[in-house]
């Protein structure tokens, strides 16, 4: 309403008064790191012209526009951010906020074995980072092993397959978070073994066992244990122990053993024969007319007193025994038990000549007239029979204990004794180098007797083949026992003259060996030598220099024989490092006697403590600057 110089008048104007917008602003209240994530601010009232204008503050950065309904933020590692929508509606303004958490994502690592065995059951349990929240756990498995039990928990079970690998992946979250972790498990194929060694063995002797492990490779380790009449002598963890055996009966020994972590075991058992007191006389003593012999316990005055007392014409317990040699359903000889019979065998001994089979005469008492058609000037004229008849007799002494002697491949040795009866003392190799002796067993004998080391064999099955041959029952060539071709005359000849000579004069049964036995090498493994000259006492090794320099080594050990200390002696032209190791008759090392520079020139004196309780014989050996010289310790 206005006036102007009195003059009245009046105008109007109508404003529109918008109210004042709000808005509010969706999306999650909370967020993982690093995660991409909308918030929608909606403003009221709705329509009209709006603006909008976004901020944020903390663990987060806008991505892309801020001025829309709608922004995009990217996350930070942990903590919060505040995201703040100033806005403008119709000219009016306003704003918003929403504060959002920010979860760190979740780590985890899973721990258990690296490595385990065929069908083992094995834990693995996964430690989720940062600790606390909401967690859940998804397992899953790939490669050799499946999952036993639950798979949705902090810890799960794997029944591992039988090689090769297996895979665990958790599949975690934390507060909404997700990760993964794995861990990959070797799985070792569960280790077997087998035990090779002589299966039937003398009382008292040692023997080797050799335990193989499947598959090879790997770390392996070895626990050996014996039950039975035996007793382990020296290491048993190693791939191969040492038994003595006891008199008689049979032990077990098994090894159990690991294999990168993995156990099995393995047993083998040994028959334990009383074959230690053995005596035995060749052909040349039972032919002779003089001598005295012995049977272990009693002394027969010459051969004769002996053949009738193993035929039971004497004081022997058995009653008469006649001997048959050959086959009565074929052809055979008999030695009746009459002194007739005696002096008849005493005077065609020693035979010889082509050993085959007998006759075909069916059968013939030696005190006949048929008996001559196998003499010739007096004597037997096939090898095979006097052996045989020779290995018959040999057989009944001390009770027969011969005849349960195992026949085996390799060489059979055995010790001189210091004159006659099981009392006496064994022969030094000191002071005799013949002391021990030993005898290849003819393979193919060996191998017809136990079937190829499928069956056991002894003496008592030696004696029969050899009967059987001679007899006609088999035939040279031809097939035989097991589908196997029967040895020649030859060879049965030889494996029988073998046992005839191996216990002559009550020898000691040392047992069987890979290689040849004798005083320098009794017991010491059968690898070759390398280097040096080997003698008893001393060894000089030469190295030819390519110039004009010849360096030498010797090395000696006194007292050798030894009991209980040695002394050894190195002299060497060239100054250099050096070794001195020692050895038991197993080839297992014993100890590093000496490890260091050995002047030239001079004389080294080395001591050596044998260690109490060690037995047989000892081993060196000396290395120095490439060369290698062994030599051997005889044990008084």
């Amino acid at each position: 309403n206005i006036s102007r110089n009195g003059c009245l008048s009046s105008c109007q104007k109508t404003v529109t008064v918008n109210p004042n917008p709000t808005c509010s602003i969706d999306g999650p209240a909370a967020v993982c790191g690093a995660s991409t994530n909308q918030h929608t601010s909606t403003v009221l009232p709705a329509g009209g012209t709006v603006t909008h204008s976004w901020s944020i503050s903390g663990d987060g950065t806008i991505s892309g526009s801020t001025t829309g309904a709608s922004v995009f933020v990217i996350a930070g590692t942990s903590g919060s951010y505040t995201v703040t929508d100033n806005i403008s509606r119709n000219g009016c303004l306003s704003s918003c906020q929403k504060t959002v958490t920010v979860n760190p994502n979740p780590t985890c690592s899973i721990d258990g074995p690296a490595a385990v065995c065929a069908a083992s059951t094995n834990q693995h349990t996964s430690t989720v980072l940062p600790v606390a929240g909401t967690v859940t756990h998804s397992w899953s498995i790939s490669g050799d092993g499946t999952i036993s039990g639950s798979a949705t928990g902090a810890t799960v079970t794997v029944i591992a397959g039988t090689s090769g690998s297996y895979t665990v992946t958790d599949n975690i979250s934390r507060n909404g978070c997700v990760s993964s972790c794995q861990k990959t498990v070797t799985v070792n194929p569960n280790p077997t073994c087998s035990i090779a060694g002589t299966q039937t063995v003398c009382g008292l002797t040692t023997n080797v066992y050799t335990s193989t492990v499947l598959p090879a490779g790997g770390t392996v380790t070895h626990s050996w244990s014996i039950s039975g009449n035996g007793t382990i002598s020296g290491s048993a963890t190693g791939a191969s122990v040492s038994v003595i055996a006891g008199a008689s009966g049979t032990y077990t020994v098994t090894d159990n053993i690991t294999r990168d972590g993995c156990a099995s075991s393995c047993q083998y058992t040994v028959t334990v024969n009383p074959c230690g007191d053995n005596c035995t006389y060749t052909q040349g003593y039972y032919g002779n007319k003089n001598g005295n012999s012995c049977d272990g316990i009693n002394t027969y005055q010459n051969p004769r007193d002996l053949i009738s007392y193993l035929l039971g014409i004497t004081t022997n317990p058995v009653a008469l025994n006649p001997l048959v040699v050959g086959r009565l359903a074929g052809n055979s000889v008999t030695i009746p038990a009459t002194a007739a019979a005696v002096i008849k065998l005493n005077s065609s001994l020693p035979g010889g000549r082509t050993p085959t089979a007998l006759r075909n005469i069916g059968s013939c008492i030696i005190t006949d007239a048929c008996f001559n058609q196998y003499l010739t000037n007096g004597r037997i004229n096939n090898n095979l029979l006097s052996q045989t008849i020779v290995l018959s007799l040999n057989a009944r002494i001390r009770g027969g204990r011969l005849a349960s002697y195992p026949v085996q491949n390799g060489w059979l040795a055995t010790q001189k004794r210091l004159g006659c009866g099981l009392l006496a003392s064994p022969a030094s190799c000191a002071s005799n180098e013949s002391a021990i002796k030993s005898w290849k067993m003819n393979e193919s004998v060996v191998n017809y007797l136990t079937n190829f080391g499928n069956n056991t064999a002894t003496v008592a099955n030696l004696l029969d083949l050899a009967n059987d041959v001679l007899g006609g029952i088999l035939v040279p060539g031809r097939v035989g026992a097991n589908g196997n071709i029967v040895p020649s005359f030859s060879n049965v000849n030889y494996a029988v003259d073998l046992f005839n000579n191996a216990f002559d004069g009550c020898r000691i049964g040392l047992g069987y060996f890979p290689c040849q036995q004798t005083c320098e090498n009794y017991g010491f493994p059968c690898a070759p030598v390398l280097g040096g000259t080997l003698e008893a006492r001393s060894i000089v090794a030469e190295e030819a220099g390519a110039d004009d320099t010849k360096a030498s080594v010797k090395v000696s050990a006194f007292p050798n024989p030894f009991s209980d200390k040695v002394k050894f002696t190195v002299e060497t032209s060239v100054s250099g490092k050096a070794t001195l190791k020692v050895y038991n008759a197993l080839g297992q090392l014993m100890t590093t006697v000496f490890q260091g520079e050995i002047p030239a020139g001079k004389s080294r004196i080395i001591p050596y403590a044998v260690p109490v309780g060690s037995k047989g014989n000892l081993f060196y050996i000396y290395e120095q600057n490439g060369q290698r010289i062994t030599g051997t310790l005889i044990r008084l």
